[in-house]
């Protein structure tokens, strides 16, 4: 699989500009896949890889023999070929067409390529702990210039100062009167 040229999307900078723009990826601050929230990463692993060969090899648009062998080999040993799979860590999700078929008391795959089925593997996700939720609102806050977008569009949630006195994060909605104006804690 050839790597994307993220390159090739970015405009060069003009000589003489001193514009830095950062932004922060909170998609992962109120959940996270269950096979990441180990201690030990050896853990979790083995989930992570088989949900990344497994992709991988979906995406394809035709199986060859030993692509249909190593799909049943993964499903099988993570317990994604019944009818309700039974992983903590993987979800198998089809949404049309066959990928597998139980044949002769075993499994086997029908599809010959992607065009044949719709489908995937997703990581089964939990709740994050407060105390992580209020650490990484620390850590933004920190970091960040003291700046919020105050159009309702751009920053409906928005955690505002991680650092209170009383050491809470607070989230909270902005109504269309407040808009206008930012929050005594980001002027």
């Amino acid at each position: 699989m050839a790597t994307p040229d993220y390159g090739a999307d970015i405009v060069p900078r003009t000589p003489g500009t001193n514009l830095r723009i950062a932004t922060f990826n909170v998609e992962n601050l109120f959940s996270r896949p269950i096979a990441m929230s180990y201690e030990d990463n050896k853990i979790g692993q083995p989930y992570l890889d088989a949900f990344r060969e497994l992709n991988s090899i979906f995406i394809k648009p035709v199986y060859n023999a030993a692509d249909k062998v190593r799909i049943i080999k993964l499903m099988t040993d993570h317990k994604l070929t019944g009818t309700r799979p039974q992983n903590k860590h993987l979800e198998f999700r089809k949404i049309r067409g066959q990928l597998l078929a139980k044949q002769a008391n075993k499994y086997v795959v029908v599809a010959n390529g992607r065009a044949d089925w719709i489908g995937w593997i997703e990581l089964k996700e939990k709740e994050v702990n407060d105390k992580a939720i209020v650490n990484t609102g620390r850590v933004i806050a920190s970091i960040s210039q003291p700046y919020c977008d105050a159009r309702p569009h751009r920053c409906r949630h928005e955690i505002r100062s991680a650092n209170r006195p009383n050491g809470q994060a607070t989230r909270h909605l902005r109504n269309r009167k407040a808009a206008n104006r930012l929050p005594d804690d980001v002027r």
